[in-house]
């Protein structure tokens, strides 16, 4: 008897991760535009073209879906980073990008941040998402922290400048802003968010503009 056709690992493989992603990223443009109230399996299913027990196989519960999309978000937008300070020439050059990339990467500000400040809202009544927010946080705060101890150790910044407290102010700005520029509260916008973050960064480090890159 001649054995039943396997399919490909490699192929199901593949489409494994295809869908997931697909999957994650949807969920993730309806917890930006509905909130995480509004983003139930069905709805996802339903924007990814897929069934809900597909999503359920994967995710298991709503919250798991959740949980794993706030870790999407997290591991893209890091690995974005990395990818951008490899490729700065100096610290001080990767500080710029990175609050280039706070502002906006490859997603607009409504699109970014909108996902982040439904998190932050949806944190304190639900422990795991917090838990999950605060773990992306502290690794998000680690790169302003270590680019500026980088800029320190180079030479390039005030030895007397305080990574750890500049860090915590820039993060502060950074959020603050986005709530505002998301919003749409006080005019600001993604402009006027990196304009005031860099405005900032030169104050906060000491920075001399004229040696700085056009």
């Amino acid at each position: 008897m001649t054995p039943p056709r396997q399919r490909s690992r490699a192929t199901t493989d593949a489409e494994i991760a295809e869908l997931r992603t697909r999957i994650l990223r949807h969920a993730s443009a309806l917890i930006g535009r509905d909130g995480i109230d509004g983003c139930s399996i069905s709805a996802v299913a339903h924007a990814a073209g897929c069934s809900l027990g597909m999503i359920q196989h994967h995710f298991g519960t709503r919250d798991g879906l959740l949980l794993a999309t706030i870790e999407f978000r997290s591991d893209a937008a890091v690995s974005e980073w990395r990818r951008l300070q490899a490729a700065a020439p100096d610290p001080i050059a990767a500080l710029r990008a990175l609050l280039a990339f706070a502002v906006e990467g490859d997603e607009s500000l409504a699109d970014a941040w909108g996902f982040w400040v439904q998190a932050y809202v949806a944190a304190p009544r639900n422990p795991d998402v917090r838990d999950a927010v605060e773990r992306t946080l502290r690794e998000w705060r680690a790169l302003f922290v270590d680019t500026i101890a980088a800029a320190r150790d180079a030479g390039l910044i005030p030895a007397t400048v305080d990574p750890e407290r500049a860090a915590t102010m820039l993060i502060a700005a950074t959020d603050g802003l986005a709530i505002q520029a998301n919003g749409g509260f006080y005019g600001t916008d993604a402009d006027h968010m990196r304009a005031t973050l860099n405005e900032l960064a030169t104050q906060l480090l000491s920075l001399d503009p004229a040696k700085e890159p056009a």
